[in-house]
């Protein structure tokens, strides 16, 4: 019973992330795209299949804007906040 209440939650806030205007990536702890939604595939011009289990850091971000992400997670690590 708590496990199909947990489904139709899951398949509801699907449901609402893809009729938004947004581009949503979910991305797990290691760096890794588990969904790509529909809308930011239009945005960015890849397939869900081009992004499922690749890096969106090394996909999407220049060398330039990676060193920011690594200083940026280096600063939270330390408990700092980001700039």
């Amino acid at each position: 019973m708590a496990k199909d209440a947990v489904a139709q939650s899951e398949e509801k806030y699907r449901g609402i992330i893809e009729n938004l205007e947004l581009g949503i990536l979910e991305v797990d702890n290691n760096d890794k795209v588990l969904k790509a939604y529909s809308q930011f595939c239009k945005l960015t011009g890849y397939s869900e299949e081009d992004l499922i289990g690749k890096s969106p850091t090394d996909l999407l971000l220049s060398e330039e804007g990676r060193a920011i992400l690594n200083q940026q997670i280096s600063e939270r690590k330390k408990g700092n906040s980001g700039v």
